[in-house]
């Protein structure tokens, strides 16, 4: 077993939809209050951009132990800085490595300072402390790369930068060979296999596997509501293209997760979401012929349809003790239930008005996009907390084929633009 403190170590040698300008001066007009609730969200970033302290102590060159708060960062800067405070309301304190021996945050990762070769100069860093056993396991995270680190008593330590640096520094342990063929340069392989080799080497010393608790996954998971505004409009015919859609308004219900763990820092969390609510499209058109005499058109246009919507994306909230803004973005699909899709002709020739009607489906396969979303979080309780966010998106889907009016074949892709502001809670 080794003691943590400084050591050296030395590495060996589109979207572009095309909206009729009536439709899009719509949007601008109807989106006027959503896009200044987007506004607000942002600036709360700056308002409620507070340090997220958490519990922990740094250990300092004389081996003392001061306990305090830490400033939960990402991997990268927890590698360069550490910032401290004995208490909610104490001064900052900002060490760099060298300054202090280690730091921990409770639950959560623990840092020694170290002297690593880079470039060949010697640079003094925060490593991540992984395993400590027989053979002890470091991680250092940079803007752009990421390294591992095995240190073995009475050696130098080893970058791991291949597997086969990995099979060499554990080359004493023959009953591991064959896992070490599967291994990745990962934090869950290669902690795997340092527990190993110290299972096998080791004869009663204890080893402290130090990611048990800073790799725990963050779920949380609730239900929301809210209310959409959504543009339609379908492309591939001249007809079908000059159709104007009234913006949709509706009510949304979903279900919203969020997944994070300690390895992705306080921040940044993956987030799923479902999506139900019921449209009903209105729209219309008007044009002129001139064959023979003046033929007059106008068009009625209908779409009825329930709408089943997923979202898969990133998410990264801002510093908060209780209020915290987050910005995020991700890919959306979505289908159409059970559309009801029909548009009425009416014909005006001298004194005379002829109707047709045209049924079919030009919204029949799944849609697919991508969004963005600002949101802000209020913390009720230890566990509680009240979610909101306002998103939107681009959504469009492969062509529909269908058969036309006139015996022939016309295909068509919907696009969407939906605009929604949600609210739910997470606990």
């Amino acid at each position: 077993m080794h003691e943590s403190g400084n050591f050296y170590i030395f590495k060996p040698s589109v979207w572009n939809p095309l909206l009729h300008q009536q439709q899009f001066d719509r949007l601008m007009k109807q989106s006027g209050t959503l896009v200044a609730m987007i506004c607000l969200l942002l600036a709360a970033s700056s308002l409620y951009g507070q340090n997220e302290f958490r519990p922990g102590y740094i250990i300092g060159l004389d081996q003392d132990t001061i306990y305090g708060q830490i400033k939960a960062n990402s991997e990268s800067r927890n590698a360069r800085i550490c910032v401290f405070r004995t208490g909610k309301d104490a001064e900052e304190s900002l060490f760099e490595p060298g300054e202090i021996s280690a730091y921990r945050i409770e639950g959560g990762k623990y840092y020694i300072s170290a002297t690593v070769e880079e470039d060949g100069a010697n640079s003094q860093v925060f490593l991540e402390y992984l395993v400590n056993g027989m053979a002890d396991l470091y991680y250092l995270r940079k803007e752009n790369s990421e390294i591992y680190y095995i240190r073995k008593e009475g050696e130098d330590a080893l970058a791991i930068t291949d597997i086969r640096l990995l099979k060499a520094a554990f080359s004493d342990c023959y009953e591991i060979q064959s896992s070490l063929d599967k291994a990745t340069l990962s934090h869950r392989s290669l902690v795997d296999m340092t527990v190993k080799y110290h299972d096998y080497v080791c004869d009663g010393e204890l080893c402290i596997n130090y990611t048990k608790e800073a790799s725990r996954l963050r779920l949380q998971v609730g239900p929301a509501v809210g209310f959409s505004m959504t543009l339609l409009s379908i492309k591939g015919d001249r007809l079908f293209e000059l159709f104007d859609f009234d913006p949709e308004f509706a009510p949304v219900f979903g279900i919203l997760l969020n997944i994070g763990s300690s390895r992705l820092g306080e921040h940044v969390s993956f987030q799923v979401g479902a999506e139900y609510c019921n449209h009903s499209f209105q729209g219309n058109a008007e044009t002129a012929r001139y064959v023979s005499g003046s033929d007059h058109y106008t068009y009625d246009v209908h779409l009825g349809a329930s709408q089943l919507s997923f979202q898969m994306g990133s998410r990264y909230a801002f510093s908060g003790s209780r209020v915290r803004p987050s910005l995020g973005g991700g890919l959306e699909f979505s289908k159409f239930l059970n559309p009801d899709f029909y548009y009425i002709q009416y014909s005006y020739v001298g004194d005379n008005v002829y109707t047709t009607e045209w049924h079919d489906n030009p919204v029949g396969n799944p849609l697919f996009g991508a969004y963005l979303q600002a949101g802000l979080d209020v913390k009720l309780s230890r566990k509680l907390v009240l979610t909101s966010a306002i998103r939107g998106g681009f959504l469009t889907s492969n062509r529909n084929v269908l058969a036309g009016g006139t015996g022939g074949q016309i295909s068509l892709r919907p696009e969407l633009i939906p605009v929604s502001f949600h609210i739910g809670i997470l606990f």
